[in-house]
């Protein structure tokens, strides 16, 4: 497929939807003009198109990369719901877990809750808790 993003790729997932096939390419976060880094991403369907391209910001590489994960999990949730991967509903890419509209400081991966980085609050009273059908879910304790 062509619309590789700028610089190497270094990881990539395929997704299907609708009967098609599409790529998540993940580029080598790069030091930032203004300062920090970024790390770009695309999402190329089986046409070659290129669906969404963007680049995430941190302060460090391990920021960039951690974030692009994050932000493809939400916008490809967001504005595509129906994606699978490996034959399971889902990107697999982790998310921010939203509580009445707003990000909680909880990321949620496949289900699984855990604290976000710096997010000051690690909220202990949520569990990740099996579920039938091998998908984890998360729980409230108390």
């Amino acid at each position: 497929m062509s619309g590789a993003p700028p610089g190497d790729v270094i990881a990539t997932r395929t997704l299907q939807r609708a009967g098609r096939t599409y790529e998540v390419r993940v580029g080598r976060p790069v030091p930032d003009e203004g300062g920090g880094w970024r790390c770009p991403w695309q999402l190329v369907d089986d046409a070659g198109t290129v669906v969404v391209a963007m680049s995430t910001g941190g302060a460090d590489s391990a920021q960039a990369l951690t974030l692009a994960l994050v932000m493809i999990g939400d916008r490809v949730a967001a504005e595509h719901a129906d994606f699978t991967w490996e034959g399971l509903p889902g990107t697999g890419f982790p998310r921010h877990h939203r509580v009445d509209g707003a990000v909680s400081g909880l990321w949620e991966q496949d289900g699984f809750a855990s604290a976000a980085p710096g997010a000051g609050d690690p909220r202990p009273d949520v569990a990740a808790q099996p579920r039938t059908g091998g998908w984890p879910r998360t729980r409230r304790l108390g």
